[in-house]
């Protein structure tokens, strides 16, 4: 992660600001005049609270964000609009004035104001062409676009680290096993998905083109980066035999959180592994994934 950005100006100067994390969140910027402190809600990317100390003493300032978790306004301590903007499309702002600057955006992003660029750790953001102008890292295993923001759709995806874990129990279709439902796990863009035939390993976008015949929910895992790591790794070594009574398509994905300190409890169905999911401390959000595109053939009377 960045821990410090220094600017030279026109006239020679430079102006160095430092960083300080907790996990993935910047929650400390410092200046040789400011230190500005963000309190976010639990377990995630959103602000609440901003504390700033400075020469002249200590002011507080609380967020007002819109659904998606982005800042529209910093009110002070006496209810005064220090800083507010809009929202605009592909998570930029717009019509932002204030007499303080606030540099969080769309969760996970940070805002500089010398480029115009966000800082999403892994790579920078472009608001302005609503892409990365940074290369995925985990490279072609995203698809072939390597500049792609949330799969062209940020409504219907998000990403707040440029990287994430989402496990997504799709709807039953068919008469066959599918008609109980089905378990996909996608690790930084990368979709494994085990059936009859084994494991199958693909970009998470050319998955996500395959499954629009159906609709799903995914469970996105609050992970750190060493546990995404592990979490892949176990995924990509699993070889096990299917058994649709006892090593279906939710074993994997179970069987690897387990080597992390996370028992699920075993769960056959799809349905109710999203359902642990769900209630566990590793539930960070979730989202819809809509079908797009009409199924083919028929489905069994129980795969509603």
């Amino acid at each position: 992660p960045r821990i410090s950005k220094t600017v030279r100006h026109p006239d020679g100067t430079t102006a160095t600001t430092h960083y300080g994390w907790d996990g993935d969140r910047i929650v400390r910027e410092e200046t040789d005049q400011q230190r500005t402190t963000v309190v976010y809600e639990p377990g995630s990317f959103v602000p609440m609270l901003r504390i700033e100390d400075t020469p002249q003493g200590q002011r507080l300032s609380a967020y007002v964000t819109d659904a998606l978790g982005t800042p529209m306004q910093l009110v002070n301590a006496h209810g005064e609009t220090a800083w507010q903007a809009q929202p605009h499309d592909w998570a930029a702002t717009q019509h932002e004035r204030g007499h303080t600057a606030q540099p969080i955006r769309f969760q996970g992003q940070w805002h500089d104001e010398e480029s115009g660029l966000y800082y999403n750790r892994h790579r920078y953001y472009d608001p302005q062409q609503g892409r990365y102008i940074s290369q995925d890292p985990i490279g072609l295993q995203g698809g072939m676009n390597l500049y792609v923001y949330v799969n062209n759709n940020p409504i219907g995806y998000v990403d707040p680290k440029g990287l994430e874990t989402v496990v997504t129990i799709w709807q039953p279709v068919g008469w066959g096993a599918s008609s109980f439902g089905h378990v996909s796990t996608s690790i930084n863009d990368t979709t494994y998905s085990f059936g009859p035939s084994g494991m199958s390993i693909l970009p998470t976008e050319v998955y996500l083109g395959n499954n629009a015949f159906r609709s799903g929910v995914g469970t996105t895992l609050n992970l750190s980066s060493e546990q995404e790591s592990q979490l892949q790794s176990c995924m990509s070594n699993f070889n096990d035999s299917y058994n649709a009574l006892k090593n279906n398509c939710g074993a994997p994905i179970q069987n690897c959180l387990r080597e992390l300190g996370h028992d699920l409890g075993g769960k056959l169905l799809p349905v109710s592994l999203g359902n642990s999911l769900l209630d566990s401390e590793l539930a960070k959000e979730v989202e819809f994934y809509p079908q797009t595109i009409p199924a083919t053939g028929t489905s069994a009377p129980w795969a509603k």
